[in-house]
């Protein structure tokens, strides 16, 4: 009897000295374990960074050079060329204008002198034309007169008849005693040539 109850109680020390061996390294393994497991786990870690605000004039400022001067260069270079193009296309049309005003002027001196010309020969025909007695008033006729660059008389033709011979003959008679008109001296070539070599002179004298 004494025998088992030593053996119970032996058995009841050593399961007590079992466990708490158990216990002390289960202990030390599981404090061991820990920091590994700690350390082994992803830290989430939230970095508070200062945020620095930058110059943003200055930034801005660099950022936007080309555009406050390359755009207007390019609007510089068009409206140039526009205000080119519209001063070539004023001054073609003030060239034109100009070249149209001197034309028509030329024009009229041409017609002035032609009409100053023509008044110098038809007043000195006149001038000499002697008036016969007792024929009817209003008579006209149609002479054709030829005139070398010196203004001589060199050919002289009845073109139409008033009607009146004794008139008609008169009209050609003056124009024979003119001989010779001065007023050519002061005359062009060209105006000679295209207006006053050959004369188609309606004589109506009106005295």
């Amino acid at each position: 009897m004494m025998t088992s109850t030593n053996i119970l109680i032996a058995s009841f020390y050593s399961f007590l000295i079992h466990a708490g061996l158990f216990l002390g390294f289960f202990g030390y393994f599981e404090q061991t374990a820990k920091p590994n497991k700690i350390l082994s786990s992803p830290l989430s870690v939230k970095m508070l960074i200062e945020e620095v605000t930058p110059n943003t004039q200055k930034k801005n400022y660099v950022k936007m050079q080309p555009d406050i001067y390359k755009e207007p260069i390019v609007e510089s270079a068009e409206i140039i060329q526009e205000v080119v193009k519209t001063k070539s296309y004023e001054i073609f049309d003030s060239g034109i204008d100009s070249l149209l005003s001197e034309e028509k002027d030329s024009d009229n001196a041409y017609d002035e002198d032609i009409v100053r010309f023509y008044n110098a020969i038809k007043l000195k025909i006149e001038s000499a034309w002697i008036k016969p007695r007792n024929i009817p008033s209003n008579l006209s006729c149609d002479l054709k007169i030829t005139i070398n660059p010196q203004g001589r008389v060199v050919g002289l033709n009845l073109l139409k008849s008033s009607g009146n011979i004794r008139f008609d003959n008169s009209a050609m008679q003056a124009v024979r005693r003119v001989e010779t008109f001065s007023i050519f001296k002061e005359m062009e070539r060209q105006v000679y040539e295209e207006t006053f070599k050959n004369i188609i002179f309606r004589f109506n004298p009106t005295k």
